[in-house]
């Protein structure tokens, strides 16, 4: 199951369209609509890497 099954579309970010942690892998997943440098101006500010 995947972290977007339990968070309602209403909470997530426009344009975000699934979003997927693992725990284990300590990994998180997002699909945007869109290319979107804020997005991943966002996480690399909060210290994470943007892989793609």
């Amino acid at each position: 199951m995947g972290a977007d099954e339990d968070e309602p579309a209403r909470e997530r970010p426009d344009g975000v369209r699934r979003v997927e942690v693992s725990h284990e892998g300590g990994t998180v997943e997002v699909v945007a609509d869109d290319d979107d440098d804020d997005l991943s101006n966002a996480v690399r500010d909060a210290g994470y890497e943007v892989v793609a």
